[in-house]
């Protein structure tokens, strides 16, 4: 029985890829088809990105899809394809923070890995293949297998087999996917702080459509989380703190 569950998220914390830019292009092959300024164009699909995330549903992270319905809502048809173009360009995709050896670390200390993204396995295979990352886990979650978000309880059940009595810890640069949420469902939080803007998905805390709870007021209501670390290289010594319980009932900081 492994020590510890550890779910690690892709994007942003052990891995960066160009998935935004392509997504970019995608914005401005709909602009230029329809004659309207590409801002605009983003805000429709941001605004459709987020009513889907706020019902945790996988099409929220399914670009194409995201793509094909604001062309219908433009009323145009271009060729696009985020899937293809995105393949052509997944060799840029770099790991960040040494995480192939931290991630070595991790499972050395007896835990059980599980890289659990939003980002849908069309997208996210090639990244994982490129950098070699899928030797480190023992398991892949992603939003077409779970048939939810990481705002969704089902997306953490623990895979057969696993005592439910160990511990659980989300580690990841997002506040509110991989930290919020994950609080809300009883696992403990690793924040990787890689930026100290407000958060564009908190508003998925406060919908009423979303699976989380409505809070009025600021964010002191926020959930807090358990360690909070600059580089994902402190994962190891964070993880390993909170698994021992030394840093329960507090907040874990690395300077």
């Amino acid at each position: 029985m492994p020590k510890a569950v550890v779910y690690v998220d892709l994007d942003g914390t052990i891995a960066l890829s160009p998935i935004s830019r392509v997504i970019r292009r995608a914005y401005e092959v709909l602009a230029l088809s329809s004659g309207l300024d590409v801002g605009y164009v983003e805000k429709l699909s941001w605004a459709l990105h987020l009513e889907l995330a706020s019902r945790s549903l996988p099409q929220a992270f399914d670009w194409d899809y995201i793509f094909g319905r604001v062309a219908s809502e433009l009323g145009v048809r271009p060729s696009f394809s985020v899937e293809k173009e995105f393949s052509g360009v997944c060799s840029e995709s770099v790991a960040l923070d040494s995480s192939p050896e931290v991630l070595g670390e991790l499972e050395s200390s007896s835990y059980l890995l599980i890289l659990a993204t939003n980002g849908l396995m069309k997208y996210q295979r090639c990244v994982i293949e490129t950098l070699g990352l899928d030797r480190y886990f023992s398991y892949i979650y992603t939003p077409d297998s779970r048939g939810c978000l990481k705002n969704g309880r089902r997306f953490y059940s623990l895979p057969e087999g696993i005592d439910s009595g160990i511990p659980s810890v989300s580690v990841g640069d997002n506040y509110t996917f991989d930290v919020y949420f994950p609080k809300l469902f009883g696992l403990l939080a690793v924040h990787v702080v890689r930026s100290t803007r407000e958060d564009p998905y908190l508003i998925l805390t406060k919908l009423p459509g979303s699976t989380g709870l409505r809070h009025a007021g600021g964010a002191d209501w926020l959930l807090k989380a358990d360690a909070s670390i600059k580089s994902f290289r402190e994962s190891t010594a964070a993880v390993g703190s909170l698994v021992e319980g030394s840093a329960r009932g507090s907040n874990f900081r690395c300077r």
